[in-house]
């Protein structure tokens, strides 16, 4: 992870800001997003909390966002809600094959 946030710090995609929440930690994160051009979220700046789990990268980030924002895969909690996100391994395979 420290190798990820210096990375971000140094060249960071564009509309995005990401850094530590507390001094040091590599697990609590805090971005910053820039809505995207031609969206009715353009102009807007979106704070989002992650969540680095001991098991990264076999095992995504909690996603939360700060900001208020209303669109239908995100939660009044500010949480993202997508069933593929929550498959599992198996599950997951299972619907590829599917397709």
């Amino acid at each position: 992870m420290a190798s990820e946030l210096k990375q971000l710090s140094r060249a960071p995609p564009p509309g995005v800001a990401c850094y530590p929440r507390s001094e040091g930690s590599l697990t609590q994160l805090e971005a910053v997003l820039q809505g995207p051009q031609g969206t009715v979220y353009e102009g807007g700046c979106f704070r989002v909390c992650l969540d680095i789990p001991a098991r990264y990268p076999f095992e995504p980030p909690a996603v939360r966002f700060i900001t208020p924002v209303y669109h239908p895969n995100i939660d009044v909690g500010g949480r993202v809600c997508l069933d593929i996100l929550n498959l599992k391994p198996k599950a997951r395979a299972a619907r590829a094959g599917a397709v």
